[in-house]
């Protein structure tokens, strides 16, 4: 169980004090033992106003879960930690948060499905994904796929020069397909624009005994082997809590926001833009402007990002959807083994605190990146990793859900046809069938009330 200082007890207290409404997207990622965990803690933050909120889930909250639990599974939990799974299944060992989280899920008695497409427009593409998201795969939805496969030699014609697909991104599976890709597309861009690539390095310093120092060189090294250990789940990320390493820049190169930053606005993770321009330390030496590559010695001040969507007004002396990212502080703790005065060798745990732009190239991304975002033009691999890892129904469907239409999206190599025939879990199909009985409920409810109303 999760155990607040007080400290952060009175932070709650003040941040959902107003807060009457709680409305959380992409619930599929969401795990019973998080979300008895979070209901705890608005519970905590709201018995500060009343013992009364103590009574309830949420403490009190309105909570609105919005998504398609078809789509990815959270990660990071243990094994059957999805919402959909019952807390009383003999397949999977549970936890006391587990069955809380999923009575707490239970509770939600309304819900509301809604039946018009708007991402989809193509009635072929969008009939397809219906039937895969339900393992009912037909013969005609294989030969569709086929018929976008890269290395099949019967894909329909694909213009890569034409500007639709030159600004296509790639959906994988794997981190290092995706870091390579991206760094393989910044160098184009700069190639083919003439534009100049600015370096620089995260940041990152101590916290020891209350005061901030440099890393030292084993510190660095430290991390860097945490990074590459295979029991990791970070292993093959370059970055720390969602700030990079290090950072590639230049004119007019596909960026997406990394961490949330100003949710009102829409500057938040997932966010995706263009850079504009680059606002340069004024201690940074100066360098020729013909360089191909300058790695610089100060990070920027700021970067100028054209988004692709957000409901900032135009601000003062910049173009309409343009916006200032400047670098933000993150921290995050790993383990440094050191040489006691005894001889032995000690983990000692050390606080680093990160100073970085929240950005990254956004030529590829992970399946589970890509959740959530409208693409307009894609390549998809659902190819099984050649390491091991077997793909699941969810991150297939969310890589090829992406698009409009099958003449916006191919698949990059040959795949196997058995992924999309794999029979979708039990314990889902279940629970669809209890949400569309909540559906007809919260249906019967809104009518009898509009009924009242005349």
């Amino acid at each position: 169980m999760n155990v607040l200082s007080h400290a952060s007890k009175q932070q709650l207290v003040k941040k959902w004090q107003p807060v009457r409404y709680l409305i959380i997207d992409e619930f599929s990622m969401l795990s019973k033992e998080f979300l008895a965990v979070l209901s705890r803690h608005i519970s905590i933050a709201k018995l500060g106003y009343s013992s009364d909120n103590g009574d309830f889930p949420f403490g009190g909250v309105n909570v609105l879960l919005c998504g398609d639990g078809h789509q990815i599974l959270p990660v990071a939990t243990s094994k059957g930690g999805a919402l959909h799974h019952p807390a009383t299944s003999s397949r999977f060992l549970t936890t006391t948060d587990a069955g809380l989280g999923r009575k707490i899920f239970e509770w939600f008695d309304l819900a509301v499905t809604l039946k018009r497409q708007v991402q989809v427009v193509d009635p072929v593409w969008q009939g397809f994904l219906s039937r895969f998201r339900v393992g009912q795969v037909e013969v005609g939805d294989i030969e569709l796929l086929d018929s976008i496969t890269l290395t099949n030699p019967n894909c329909r014609p694909t213009d890569f020069n034409s500007e639709k697909w030159r600004n296509c991104v790639l959906i994988t599976p794997r981190n290092s397909v995706q870091r390579r890709w991206n760094d393989a597309a910044v160098e184009e861009h700069c190639w083919r624009t003439g534009e100049q690539m600015l370096v620089f390095d995260a940041l990152d310093t101590c916290v020891d005994q209350g005061k901030q120092r440099p890393v030292t060189t084993e510190e660095k090294y430290a991390s860097m082997l945490n990074s590459a250990s295979k029991g990791n789940p970070r292993k093959g990320k370059r970055e720390r809590n969602g700030l990079p390493d290090q950072i590639c820049i230049a004119i007019g190169m596909k960026v997406m926001v990394t961490t949330n930053i100003n949710t009102d606005i829409d500057i938040t993770n997932g966010a995706r833009g263009e850079i504009v321009g680059i606002k340069l330390d004024a201690h940074e030496p100066p360098f020729s402007p013909t360089e191909p590559r300058i790695t610089l010695k100060c990070a920027p001040v700021y970067i100028l990002v054209w988004l692709n969507r957000t409901r900032v007004g135009r601000l003062l002396g910049l173009e309409p959807g343009v916006v200032p990212i400047a670098p933000v502080s993150r921290s995050y703790s790993m383990k440094v083994p050191v040489l006691q005065a005894d001889g032995q060798v000690k983990l000692i745990s050390r606080n680093i605190k990160r100073w970085q732009f929240p950005i990254a190239p956004a030529y590829a991304f992970t399946d589970y990146k890509a959740q959530g975002q409208t693409l307009e033009c894609a390549i998809v691999d659902i190819a099984e990793p050649p390491t091991g890892g077997r793909l699941s129904q969810p991150n297939i469907y969310v890589a090829l859900s992406r698009c409009p239409d099958p003449d916006s999206i191919r698949i990059l190599r040959d795949f196997d046809r058995d992924i999309l025939r794999r029979p979708v879990d039990v314990d889902l199909m279940k629970e669809d069938e209890r949400l569309e009985r909540l559906n007809e409920k919260t249906l019967k409810l809104w009518n009898e009330l509009n009924a009242e109303d005349i």
